[in-house]
């Protein structure tokens, strides 16, 4: 079947139209993720191909939070029960993942698409094992080690890395069956080693500003789901030391989440008048444009999009260096400042820079609204249809 849909693809020349299908838990959720696939998908849509979103579990109504265009389908397997939470559920991991399997063969027979695409989410990154010929890619969305940062330094040495690949054997495998096995960074692509079908193409920025943010109301911005990954406990004792040399300047912090435990830090802190804790928006760029800075303190990213959005709208940013990401988007002193993970001094160091100086603020804004060029759409989404019409031709 894949050299059927090989030689269509050279018959018809590049315009050939694709056919693709998105696997992912709930693509109704507000995370980053879901946010880079609403993109993705319009912009395949208005390439002419054909685009449809399975999700996992059926999501009884409720609408994608970000809006996907109307000609994506959208297709559920009705597998919530796979993610029942429980230890009961957990011993039955080897039973829900062979449950995927055979929903999504069902499925892939029936539509026919020329590739299917895992989010490689917990139970979609099984995709290989379905038996269906068409063209597989895998999308990873974060880092190889996650949280588990202290692995990266076991893997400085020979045996340390050959214990890394015994414990990850089980994701190893699962890479091995893609056609193709796309990481976010360079960096990832290299922590995961010589794979034949591995590489790497980064998110494109989800929109363009053509205009930049004044700079002009001294608020920190940061967004982001509150976990520990995106760490704001540290940014909230970052604050504490920035806060009282710039009185009039604020810490707004968005996204989904409870924040009982933010609003406690900072009351503990003393630093509750100049922090704002609100709940996710869908007007991302209008919550940037009213901000003059940008703080990521994640202990781990996979991409940190929200880097990419902050620049676009002439953002400087100031970012926890840590795996991966935010080291190939933001150009240290250029247009944002890199601290190492865990540095609350650091984090504060810079953040009291760029507030104390205007000057500086509006130069690494405007550095930074010309560097997020080379993530544009057109570029990104260039690097995957390539990819998409090299394995329908191989």
């Amino acid at each position: 079947m894949l050299r059927q849909y090989g030689l269509r693809i050279l018959a018809q020349g590049r315009r050939h139209r694709m056919k693709l299908a998105y696997f992912l838990k709930d693509a109704t959720a507000s995370g980053g993720m879901e946010r880079v696939l609403s993109n993705k998908c319009a912009w395949w849509c208005a390439q002419g191909h054909e685009v449809h979103v399975v999700s996992l579990v059926d999501p009884q109504g409720r609408e994608p939070f970000f809006p996907f265009p109307a000609q994506v389908r959208h297709h559920n397997l009705g597998l919530q029960r796979i993610y029942r939470k429980g230890l009961a559920n957990k011993l039955r991991k080897g039973r829900n993942v062979e449950a995927f399997v055979a929903a999504a063969d069902r499925w892939l027979t029936q539509f026919q698409p020329d590739i299917a695409i895992s989010m490689f989410d917990e139970y979609s990154r099984h995709l290989p094992r379905t038996r269906h010929a068409c063209c597989k890619v895998g999308e990873l969305h974060f880092a190889k080690h996650k949280s588990a940062q202290h692995m990266y330094r076991l893997e400085r040495t020979a045996a340390g890395r050959a214990l890394c690949r015994l414990y990850k054997h089980a994701d190893y495998r699962l890479i091995g069956g893609y056609d193709a096995f796309v990481t976010l960074t360079a960096q990832d692509a290299e922590a995961w080693g010589r794979l034949p079908n591995i590489t790497s193409i980064p998110n494109a920025a989800s929109f363009v500003c053509p205009t930049r943010a004044p700079l002009d109301s001294k608020q920190v911005i940061a967004l982001g789901r509150n976990t520990r990954q995106k760490r704001f406990d540290r940014l909230l004792k970052a604050w504490s030391r920035v806060a009282p040399r710039h009185p009039d300047a604020t810490l707004r912090i968005v996204g989904p989440g409870g924040k009982d435990d933010l609003r406690r830090l900072a009351h503990r802190l003393g630093i509750e008048s100049q922090v704002t804790l609100d709940d996710a928006v869908r007007d991302v760029p209008g919550a940037l444009m009213q901000a003059s800075v940008l703080a990521l303190s994640s202990q781990y990213e996979g991409f940190a999009m929200v880097l990419l959005e902050a620049m676009s709208c002439g953002l400087p940013v100031v970012a926890s260096d840590c795996r991966s990401g935010p080291a190939e988007i933001v150009t240290h002193g250029e247009d944002g400042f890199l601290v190492a993970p865990g540095d609350i001094e650091g984090m504060a160091a810079a953040l009291d820079r760029l507030l104390s100086d205007p000057s500086l603020r509006d130069a690494m804004g405007a550095a930074a609204h010309r560097n997020v060029a080379r993530f544009s759409e057109q570029a990104v989404m260039a690097r995957w249809q390539a990819l998409f019409e090299g394995l329908l031709r191989a």
